[in-house]
């Protein structure tokens, strides 16, 4: 068998006779300059291709399956044990606390090759192992002929071969540019592309990094959204010895002159959030709306800033 079979002049005759079959033009754009055959060839892999061909026997179908435990009320996988508290399990998505007994079992399936590759790669399975090498080589000469054959070959051009293979295709409007296969159109021929744009150059700004004055006297790179909207940072962009003393804390100080009175605020506001999280829905039901708004704008206010990132750390805190 030939390594490249477009070099035959079997080959070679076939590709004449199917270019004026198709007209001598491109299928997508009618392009008629630089034309290639295009075998749309699969991409799945050995493991992926067997752990198919497993999936297809009802016997082994199981292999596909396990149980898995979650948190009983979203469903997360994140359980972590915890040795001094009660409830003794807590979620870490939604913090949700609750005892080894109302932990939820659920069935979950694997990928193709999360099982054909760890059972072709076990020293014990010489014999699945050569079950899987000729089921890949069939497969393999199966794909050959397809790709001798031209069954499902396309006439392209250069440019819209290579958008195939960026997964890209050409605009439906102006038929000149090329665009995602995720966009119904190019950039250009988008109807919002002057809100697109602002919205971009506003991105960019936001990430530019600009120099401002720090506590300790130095000067301290900081992306310009963090410190136009949050109006702190936490660190400089350089490397600094003295980084501890260089963080939000001081500069708040300077802002408002009373940081210890704001902590002990932030701190006291926190475990009263704590204590609500960590009721789980029953102590949830229980809150007016008063309380609601009120622990959405402790969240959000801690989750900006709030305590030393330090003090949050040291302690049991469902938000740090």
């Amino acid at each position: 068998m030939a390594s490249r079979p477009w070099e035959t002049k079997e080959w070679k005759t076939k590709r004449e006779e199917f270019i004026k079959l198709k007209g001598g033009k491109c299928e997508i754009c009618g392009s008629t300059d630089k034309l290639n055959v295009a075998h749309p060839t699969s991409r799945e892999s050995k493991f992926y291709f067997i752990g198919s061909v497993l999936r297809e026997d009802e016997r082994l179908r199981h292999l596909f399956y396990y149980i898995k435990e979650v948190c009983p009320k979203c469903s997360y996988a994140s359980i972590s044990e915890r040795k001094t508290m009660k409830p003794e399990f807590r979620c870490g998505r939604c913090g949700f606390c609750f005892e080894k007994e109302e932990i939820k079992k659920e069935e979950r399936e694997l990928s193709n090759c999360s099982v054909s590759y760890p059972l072709y790669n076990n020293s014990k399975n010489e014999e699945f192992r050569k079950w899987a090498d000729e089921v890949w080589e069939e497969h393999k000469k199966e794909e050959w002929k397809r790709y001798l054959s031209f069954e499902t070959a396309r006439l392209l051009c250069n440019r819209c071969h290579l958008g195939e293979h960026l997964f890209m295709d050409l605009c439906p409007i102006c038929k000149k540019k090329y665009k995602s296969i995720n966009y119904k159109t190019c950039f250009e021929c988008n109807p919002d592309k002057e809100k697109l744009k602002k919205r971009i150059d506003e991105e960019k700004r936001m990430e530019e990094i600009i120099e401002i004055d720090l506590p300790c006297g130095k000067k301290g790179r900081v992306e310009r959204g963090a410190y136009e909207i949050m109006g702190f940072f936490e660190y400089c962009h350089d490397s600094c010895n003295k980084i501890q003393d260089c963080n939000f804390i001081k500069f708040k100080e300077e802002l408002t002159g009373d940081t210890k009175e704001l902590e002990e605020k932030d701190i006291a506001e926190e475990k009263w959030l704590n204590s609500i999280l960590e009721g789980g829905e029953e102590r949830w039901s229980q809150l007016t709306d008063e309380e609601i708004e009120k622990s959405k704008e402790i969240l959000i206010r801690l989750r900006r800033g709030g305590t030393k990132r330090k003090d949050r750390n040291n302690s049991d805190s469902v938000i740090a």
